[in-house]
């Protein structure tokens, strides 16, 4: 069933429609609207952050008349008044989890997605992920030039700061996703994945293409001591597939090392910055 979600998650990436602003719409969820959407045998009316839309869980419920799991929070939010909470529960009210989406026009490339989470009630075959994905139109059929995503797998009852990393294959975005989601396989207590006050770090990599072109980080696949080349005072930051902040370190010479020896084997992402976000890499670390 994973899989499943999965696959019609990414055809969403690429039917959705674009808003015409540069910014990540509600991207703190504070405004919230209700819809009424005819389903097979009735009439459901769901609620949902402004600008951001319930997709799988709302195509499951027009089947299955089982409201999206999509809530208000109205107490309690890391940033302003609320947040949204993608939720399931055993009332039989809603479907097994939550997910909502938006896409937006926007010129930049975003090097990481940042924001806050809260994952309770988790259990091993639960799904929380967030994906985002720079998307190139100009040639007139969708062009994905970047892609970020992460996998929640630890809970977190008080809200804690994450970052998705984009990889880019080329500059040149002109729209931006974003797609939340959290769903379950199995019934019982609670289980909730809460987000807020999301924020783009950004960087322009047509400006910076002079000096992305001498930053290099070596060897990769890496074992425990990293190399780095890149301008002196240039901050070095690594992020886990989850997102979380790993090391962080400075580029005092035109080649650093930098022991990274207790991170465990997967996959990482390396930021480069100087003021601003020049670059950044995926690494694998392999013991």
């Amino acid at each position: 069933m994973k899989n499943v979600l999965l696959f019609l998650a990414l055809i969403l990436l690429f039917t959705s429609g674009i808003q015409a602003q540069c910014t990540i719409p509600n991207s703190s969820f504070e405004t919230w609207k209700t819809d009424s959407i005819p389903t097979f045998t009735d009439t459901m009316v769901i609620n949902h952050p402004e600008g951001w839309t319930p997709a799988l869980s709302l195509l499951f419920g027009m089947f299955s008349g089982l409201k999206p799991g999509v809530m208000e929070i109205s107490s309690g939010a890391q940033h302003g008044s609320k947040a949204v909470q993608l939720f399931a529960d055993s009332t039989g009210e809603y479907t097994d989890g939550g997910d909502i989406l938006t896409q937006f026009a926007c010129s930049s490339d975003p090097a990481s997605l940042e924001g806050y989470f809260k994952l309770e009630g988790i259990s091993a075959t639960d799904t929380a992920i967030i994906m985002i994905a720079a998307i190139d139109y100009s040639t007139g059929n969708p062009d994905t030039i970047g892609m970020g995503i992460s996998y929640f797998t630890q809970e977190k009852t008080a809200w804690t700061s994450f970052s998705v990393p984009v990889t880019y294959k080329k500059s040149g975005a002109d729209s931006v996703l974003i797609y939340i989601l959290f769903f379950t396989e199995t019934t019982g207590s609670a289980k909730a994945f809460s987000i807020d006050n999301l924020s783009f770090q950004t960087s322009s990599l047509t400006d910076n293409a002079q000096t992305i072109s001498e930053v290099l980080l070596y060897p990769n696949p890496n074992q425990g001591v990293l190399y780095t080349q890149a301008s002196p005072n240039t901050d070095i930051r690594i992020y886990n597939a989850l997102g979380s902040l790993v090391y962080a370190g400075t580029q005092f010479d035109q080649t650093s090392s930098h022991q990274i020896g207790f991170l465990p084997s997967g996959i990482y992402y390396v930021h480069f910055s100087n003021n601003e976000l020049i670059k950044a890499e995926k690494l694998i670390i392999s013991k």
